[in-house]
């Protein structure tokens, strides 16, 4: 994909088959706080008030759009309140940010760059995710992954040209990838993060120390994103035994399991050195989150090496992980700080914590009633109204709660420890993820 060619993508979908966020968004690029406007040139226009302000994107002023995006995964979008992001955005931002022609007349322009494109993507895919079209929104995300995977594969040399916060926005969509497929569950991520070496076992993933909560992050997207390209690529394989899975397969999946391990002992080793007396507490809690996201991604790695049918039965190593992950998530929605940032009133919208997807996957795949009766408890008293991305929280809570009554009534028939996921197999595979179920389910909407 070129520039051209998402321009060309982008006035398609606004014009036959974007929903009503997009057709507004599809054509400006001017995002505001609605606030009285001066009299401006017909060509110009802005956001209705509706729409929560996500940030500016222009052709001269991308670095400060990527400053308001690139706090996207850890903290919120408030829509209103006393502490709501208009208050929080100050004026002489704004007043920095000039106007900006129709994104597609700006990206057919000849020294157009693909930065401007990228967060227009990346824009687009927050307004649909906060009016609630997942499917949209993946649209959105998937033109702009193409686009980023056009240019870092096929021109590298572009990308020493475009703006600095580019590492950032890269960042940014290689979590989106990765949320995207864990939604979907039919969705091979567009990126590929780990190279020939990692695949192969010529190199780690993971330094063998950390310095920075940027290194944690880097290692973890890259496993997350290999970890997810390999399972779906592999589903039809879905419960068979180690020793009879293709050789390639079953040495890249123990390779995956390893850089796991490295992950694990890596973080454990930055918490205990430098948690304390260096990270600030917004850092500590991230890397907290970070942790938690290893575990379980890790824990679900370990469902698909199966050695023996006990290991088919109670992977007691996946579950391990899982109740230490769910620790430490207790842990930090219990911080007032994170709660008023992230639980009951005052939080609204983030991006990708993957808060809720952790939650609804150790839900779905414990045996344990007592650490599914936890998970669902802080689905409800700590992330009672929440939007991560592609993520609602009722939902997610209504649809657990939904196959654990379908579960329950069928007990007597059934072993004690079967798993939701096997309870609910004909409707958890559901494409189009969380929205479709709920659906399929036919849980009241008045219940959301």
């Amino acid at each position: 994909m070129t520039i051209l060619d998402y321009a060309e993508s982008n006035v398609m979908s606004n014009d036959q088959n974007a929903s009503g966020a997009s057709r507004q968004a599809g054509s400006v690029l001017d995002i505001r706080p609605h606030h009285p406007r001066k009299k401006r040139p017909s060509r110009y226009t802005t956001f209705p008030s509706r729409f929560p302000v996500v940030g500016q994107t222009a052709n001269y002023s991308t670095s400060i759009v990527a400053k308001q995006l690139t706090v996207y995964p850890v903290y919120p979008i408030q829509r209103s309140g006393p502490n709501s992001f208009y208050k929080d955005v100050s004026t002489n931002l704004w007043s920095e940010i000039p106007s900006s022609h129709s994104l597609s007349t700006y990206l057919l322009m000849p020294d157009a760059t693909p930065d401007a494109a990228l967060i227009c993507s990346l824009i687009f895919y927050v307004f649909e995710c906060l009016v609630g079209n997942a499917r949209q929104a993946i649209w959105h995300l998937d033109q702009g992954l193409k686009l980023l995977k056009n240019y870092w594969v096929d021109d590298p040399a572009l990308i020493t040209k475009m703006d600095p916060i580019y590492p950032q926005i890269k960042m940014i969509f290689c979590h989106l990838d990765v949320h995207a497929t864990i939604f979907t569950l039919d969705r091979v991520p567009i990126l590929q993060l780990a190279s020939p070496e990692n695949i192969s076992g010529l190199s780690n993933v993971v330094p063998e120390k950390f310095s920075n909560v940027f290194e944690i992050e880097q290692a973890l997207v890259i496993l997350q994103n290999w970890k997810t390209n390999h399972l779906m690529v592999t589903v039809e394989l879905k419960g068979v035994y180690l020793s009879q899975l293709p050789i390639e397969i079953a040495q890249e999946r123990l390779r995956i399991e390893y850089q796991c391990r490295l992950y694990e002992k890596a973080i454990e080793a930055f918490r205990l050195e430098k948690f304390d007396q260096i990270l600030e507490k917004h850092e500590r809690q991230r890397v907290m989150l970070l942790h938690c996201q290893g575990l379980i991604f890790h824990g679900v790695l370990l469902e698909n090496i199966i050695l023996t049918e006990n290991d088919k039965k109670t992977p007691m190593d996946a579950y391990c992980k899982f109740d230490y992950a769910l620790d430490q998530l207790t842990m930090l929605v219990s911080d007032p700080e994170w709660s008023k940032k992230y639980g009951g009133q005052g939080r609204d919208f983030t991006v990708s914590t993957n808060m809720i997807a952790l939650l609804y996957f150790v839900c779905l795949k414990t045996r344990d009633r007592a650490l599914l009766e936890r998970c669902l408890s802080l689905m409800q008293t700590s992330l009672p109204a929440a939007r991560d991305g592609l993520w609602d929280s009722r939902k997610a809570y209504l649809v657990i709660q939904s196959i654990l009554a379908e579960k329950d009534s069928v007990e007597t028939v059934q072993e004690m420890d079967t798993r939701l996921e096997d309870v609910g197999a004909d409707i958890i595979d559901y494409h189009n993820g969380l929205d479709e179920i709920f659906s399929a389910l036919r849980i009241e909407d008045s219940l959301c």
